[in-house]
């Protein structure tokens, strides 16, 4: 009876726009089952759910122009999106309708809008739920130049189209001209994320564009299924690959130490020699590394977590990447 009476309750929760799972078989996930995105996640962020009191939840991050494809359900199988803000401003008692629902494998894909957070659900309305929480990502709109500027002795500083990079912070400039020169976008047009883990294939995109996204003599990809060649990504894999900072074992979506930021730009820059050795007891004087971080350091282009360590296994940041690149290319 108490079967009945939980089969009964489930079916009535997914009466309506949207499809509230019983705890038995919700489930949050990384990646969905039945439905197959056309690129790879390439970082994350959080999200809170006002409607589940604040609850916070991953947001896998994937480039622009990611689609979503219904690739394997079945006959009773749903997949359905949501806007994070529609389930927070759905009143209490109710249910946010679904942007997008499709019941079979020959329904459109679900083409996300750049910079919105979204939930996305497989289920067969009975037994399995899967939920994640996905964006992909967008390019910050750039401020509009005058048709008669103002004379000045002094170039403006680009309007600040971002909430989280106040100017206060140590990467408020870095970040203004990384996104004036084309090197990167906010997350969405009013959020940078510069908190926000950069990945190794994040540091390789910028790296490539500021030296002006040179053209690869690569014409067959060398890094096997965990690269996509229609990856955001892939021509400057392909770049750094030929200049020798990474090899086959390229994982695009390993976060990004700063041993490796500064190595990559020291072998961008062309691997100079001569910079004095550092006194940092974490880097040994055979690393492979070892170079660079003495180039970085001589460059000011960032220094030492302490006067004596160097931290080369602590992870970047996208706020510390563009400061790098900031400090090496533009002052």
């Amino acid at each position: 009876m108490k079967k009945l009476v939980t089969m009964f309750l489930t079916l009535v929760l997914c009466v309506g726009a949207i499809c509230v799972p019983a705890s038995a078989y919700y489930t949050e996930v990384s990646e969905l089952s039945w439905v197959t995105a056309s690129a790879e996640p390439i970082g994350t962020t959080t999200c809170a759910r006002e409607d589940e009191g604040g609850k916070t939840h991953t947001v896998y991050i994937y480039p622009e122009g990611t689609t979503f494809t219904p690739t394997g359900l079945g006959d009773i199988a749903v997949f359905r999106a949501w806007t994070l803000d529609s389930l927070n401003d759905a009143p209490a008692g109710s249910y946010a309708p679904s942007c997008y629902e499709a019941r079979s494998m020959s329904d459109p894909a679900f083409v996300p809008e750049p910079g919105v957070i979204y939930m996305l659900e497989e289920t067969d309305t009975m037994t399995i739920a899967h939920d994640m929480h996905i964006m992909v990502e967008g390019g910050a709109s750039q401020p509009e130049t005058p048709e008669e500027p103002e004379e000045t002795t002094e170039p403006e500083t680009p309007a600040n189209p971002f909430g989280d990079v106040p100017d206060s912070a140590y990467y408020y400039e870095p970040v203004l001209w990384a996104v004036e020169e084309g090197i990167t976008t906010g997350r969405s047009a009013t959020s940078f994320a510069p908190n926000d883990t950069c990945t190794e294939a994040n540091i390789l995109t910028f790296l490539w564009r500021a030296y002006g996204e040179p053209a690869s003599k690569t014409t067959e990809n060398p890094f096997g299924t965990a690269v996509n060649t229609g990856s955001y990504y892939y021509d400057a894999a392909l770049w750094a690959y030929e200049q020798g900072m990474i090899d086959e074992t390229f994982d695009p979506s390993a976060a990004c130490t700063r041993a490796q930021a500064v190595y990559f730009m020291w072998v961008a820059a062309g691997s100079p020699d001569g910079a004095a050795a550092s006194a940092f007891t974490d880097v040994a004087a055979d690393a492979s590394y070892a170079d660079a971080v003495n180039w970085a350091v001589a460059q000011g282009v960032t220094t030492g977590r302490t006067a004596s360590t160097f931290a080369p296994d602590d992870t970047c940041t996208r706020g510390n990447i563009v400061t790098f690149l900031y400090r090496d290319l533009a002052e």
